[in-house]
């Protein structure tokens, strides 16, 4: 009886402080991969071609009291976020890391707290917001200056604050909900359709639930316009555009339609368009995380606490999706669903790199937590059902990522290795990777060998390098 009375007030007390636990929880794991990268020589200052330099460039301008640049095709307001942290880290790049992850840590928060304003139980929040934390690519982009983390911050505050303010009927939220509406736009401009689709759901009289909803909606979408305001003035009296980035959609479409597609006007644009749908849709709903200046997979061979990350996006999705179905009734869910196909609509025209998708992955997190709750309720004929659904979707949409994996990104996983001393884990690596390519890494790791005085496995990685550099003679004669 005692030992029952001990359990029952431990998870009282759990319940009571989730939010601190579930914060603490990420915040450590985030710090962990970024103590284990930096052992491993990784999170450098990027080099000068990535966006991640021109971002950090343009918040030091900031910080010393400079205009944002006319050609700055950048997000605004992930730049001004920017220049906040450099203000207060005094411009040390690994306490911007850390300024950064300690804000993406309430993601997770706002999961838990999201899925029980939705009315799922303790458990089902808890472990959603908890696996949450254990999404590999999600903690690896929040550590990095990519606006990803951030704006998938804002995207599920929006939905949060919607969603207290229709239940409380308090102005105050709708005020807030706007504030991060704008802060999206400010994000990334697809978003502008995006805010507008709450109100799209007053449309239907089951989501018209209270005599002031209509006013509710225009505080909503006032203040997200007010808030917008400042930089579409400064924009429009500078450089004459009313814009949240003068010039940036001609330059969209250059960036991922090239190939002699230089503006909107050319008559190849709406061809190349549609034909992109169905193949970025495939690339959405697949598990390879798709690389851009940040590889999950690369980060995963180097940093040891990744390798037990193992939950995917196909995974996430389809349990999601499975929450949505068993939820239909839920307003909220059906909210939080339209959000995500509108943001997903927005996004099929560019090229799916995995950092495209974190925006919406907080989100499918709230639906999981719905499965989680309704799945204990259905007989068990359905729960069968459902479980075949899921695995068959897993499988069909899994992409082995060692097939996928550029040459490029695997050198440079066997580079750092070797830079980092760890000599058998790199010729493992290699032996499984780049066994018929790369002479000269088998030779620096050869040398590496000899300087440790380990003098056979010299001789042994010595005798790979002859081999490839004969090979490569004969393949030139």
């Amino acid at each position: 009886m005692r030992m029952h009375k001990y359990s029952k007030n431990l998870v009282k007390l759990i319940n009571r402080h989730s939010s601190l636990l579930i914060y603490i929880l990420c915040l450590s794991i985030s710090l962990i991969v970024l103590y284990q990268g930096r052992q491993n020589k990784l999170f450098p200052l990027p080099s000068e071609d990535m966006d991640q330099f021109t971002a950090l460039k343009e918040a030091v301008r900031i910080y010393h009291k400079h205009y944002i640049h006319k050609n700055y095709m950048l997000s605004p307001g992930y730049t001004v976020f920017l220049a906040l942290l450099v203000l207060i880290s005094n411009g040390k790049l690994i306490f911007i890391r850390i300024l950064q992850v300690s804000v993406a840590s309430l993601i997770p928060v706002l999961i838990y707290k999201l899925s029980r304003h939705f009315r799922f139980d303790f458990k089902s929040s808890q472990l959603a917001a908890l696996l949450y934390c254990f999404y590999g690519p999600a903690i690896l982009i929040s550590i990095s200056l990519l606006r990803a983390s951030v704006l998938a911050l804002c995207f599920i505050s929006l939905i949060f604050f919607l969603v207290l303010g229709f239940k409380k009927k308090n102005i105050y939220y709708f005020i807030l909900a706007g504030l991060f509406a704008a802060l999206t736009v400010l994000g990334r401009e697809n978003f502008i359709p995006i805010i507008c689709m709450p109100l799209c759901l007053l449309a239907f009289k089951y989501f018209r639930t209270s005599k002031n909803i209509k006013k509710f909606a225009l505080i909503y979408i006032i203040s997200a316009i007010v808030f917008l305001l400042p930089c579409l003035l400064y924009n429009y009296f500078n450089y004459g555009s009313f814009a949240i980035i003068p010039g940036n959609l001609n330059n969209v479409v250059s960036c991922y339609h090239g190939e002699g597609l230089e503006s909107l006007k050319d008559k190849d644009y709406f061809q190349k368009f549609m034909v992109n749908i169905p193949r970025q849709f495939i690339k959405f709903i697949s598990s390879y995380e798709i690389p851009n200046s940040l590889s999950f997979y690369a980060h995963q061979e180097i940093i040891p606490i990744l390798k037990f990350m193992l939950i995917t996006f196909n995974a996430i999705l389809i349990v999601a999706c499975i929450g949505l179905f068993l939820n239909l009734k839920n307003k909220g869910i059906i909210l939080t669903a339209l959000l995500i196909c509108s943001y997903v609509a927005t996004m099929l025209y560019f090229e799916m790199f995995y950092r495209f998708r974190i925006p919406v992955v907080p989100l499918l997190f709230v639906l999981l937590a719905g499965t989680i709750q309704k799945f204990n309720l259905l007989t068990q004929n359905k729960k069968i059902l459902i479980i075949l659904i899921a695995i068959s979707f897993f499988f069909i949409t899994y992409t082995n990522p060692q097939k996928l994996i550029m040459k490029n990104e695997k050198i440079g996983v066997a580079t750092v290795l070797i830079k980092n001393k760890c000599l058998y884990k790199a010729e493992n690596y290699m032996n499984k990777n780049l066994n018929n390519s790369n002479s000269k890494l088998w030779l620096k790791l050869s040398t590496e060998y000899y300087q440790q005085k380990d003098y056979t496995s010299a001789a042994r990685t010595l005798e790979v390098y002859k081999k490839l550099l004969n090979n490569n003679i004969k393949s030139k004669k």
